[in-house]
């Protein structure tokens, strides 16, 4: 969630959509569903079926796991829990401020709630979201904008309806009164348990728009952290620089490719330029991806193709995603798409 500083008028400046996330979590998140999945009588054992994630591993707080055990738990636990309505609704509930930790502790920390966002903003990465979360000024609003366009299509709407949730319970612990909160959008038609997220959220949530939305006032940006302590606060931010620090050392070689790559779009960097930022020859890049199963051409393609879903979720028209995944025209970015995902991006979209 990354909020500018306000500009000369008391706004917040528009924030491009974030490269990307680190595919490495803590546990929590993970601890929090299958504690709901047993809460309905789903057993642990079902829920960890096929992630790798370990029971001792699930009750270590300070413990991680890879973003594709997320997802693959997240899967077990939809399919079990198929018959509960606005699941990620009901998931969020357990997500208030003290769940985020050193992050959290940040937050409250913070001289403003204008701070504690952007606090949250330069460490989105020990959040638990998997989404991106983008934020911008309209018509006297602050709007937030959360996409789950580069997670996997059978549990983006999950995380997506999870992200939204979790945002505005986290914004309701740190913002006091109320009155706050002006309105909340979701991608897609109305569903016929639409009244759950308005009498969660105490607002007329609207349906159909391009993504999931949340609409705040900005005159509480402005609003003292009543447990404001800097000194606090600077020790807090080392801890987190500690914890991040910790988890990029976990990165996988093709993970720091797709990070590289997608820091790059629309410039497509050349085999040789990557392995020349790592301070290896290409020959050593080669033989190391061969090593993990994967290939430099394997890893630009994924995440080119990972943007241009997020881009076409968010609703950018189909001729700039081309540009800014690096295609000279439509054509040509089409053909890729398709072959992709069987799929124009123009189908994709509106899917």
């Amino acid at each position: 969630m990354r909020l500018a500083r306000p500009d000369g008028a008391g706004g917040v400046n528009p924030q491009p959509a974030l490269p990307a996330r680190l595919p490495v979590l803590g546990t929590v998140s993970a601890h929090v569903m299958v504690q709901v999945a047993g809460e309905h009588g789903v057993s642990q054992d079902r829920c960890l079926r096929g992630t790798g994630i370990a029971p001792a591993t699930l009750e270590d707080a300070r413990a991680t796991i890879r973003l594709e055990q997320e997802l693959a738990l997240a899967r077990n636990v939809i399919g079990e829990l198929a018959h509960i309505p606005a699941l990620g609704l009901v998931m969020a509930a357990r997500y208030r401020l003290s769940v985020y930790g050193a992050l959290g502790w940040g937050m409250l920390c913070s001289p403003s709630v204008r701070d504690a966002l952007t606090f949250a903003g330069r460490y989105l990465d020990l959040t638990y979201s998997c989404c991106a979360i983008t934020t911008e000024e309209d018509d006297g609003v602050l709007l937030l904008r959360i996409s789950g366009g580069r997670l996997p299509a059978d549990v983006r709407g999950f995380f997506a309806e999870r992200t939204l949730s979790a945002t505005i319970r986290l914004l309701g612990d740190l913002i006091s009164g109320d009155g706050w909160l002006v309105g909340v959008g979701m991608a897609g038609p109305r569903p016929p348990h639409a009244g759950l997220y308005e009498d969660t959220f105490g607002v007329t949530v609207s349906f159909g728009g391009g993504g999931h939305t949340v609409r705040v006032d900005p005159d509480v940006l402005s609003e003292p952290m009543p447990l404001a302590n800097r000194p606090m606060l600077d020790m807090i931010e080392d801890q987190c620089r500690q914890l991040l620090r910790q988890r990029r050392a976990q990165l996988t070689l093709p993970d720091v490719l797709r990070e590289h790559v997608l820091r790059r779009l629309p410039a497509l960097p050349s085999m040789g330029s990557a392995a020349s930022d790592l301070g290896m020859s290409e020959r050593t890049l080669r033989r190391r991806l061969a090593e993990e199963g994967s290939s430099f051409s394997a890893i630009v393609m994924a995440a080119r193709r990972e943007l241009a879903e997020e881009l076409l979720l968010q609703g950018v028209p189909s001729l700039q995603v081309a540009r800014q995944v690096g295609f000279a025209g439509p054509a040509a970015f089409t053909h890729a798409f398709r072959r992709w995902t069987g799929s124009s991006p123009r189908e994709f979209a509106t899917r």
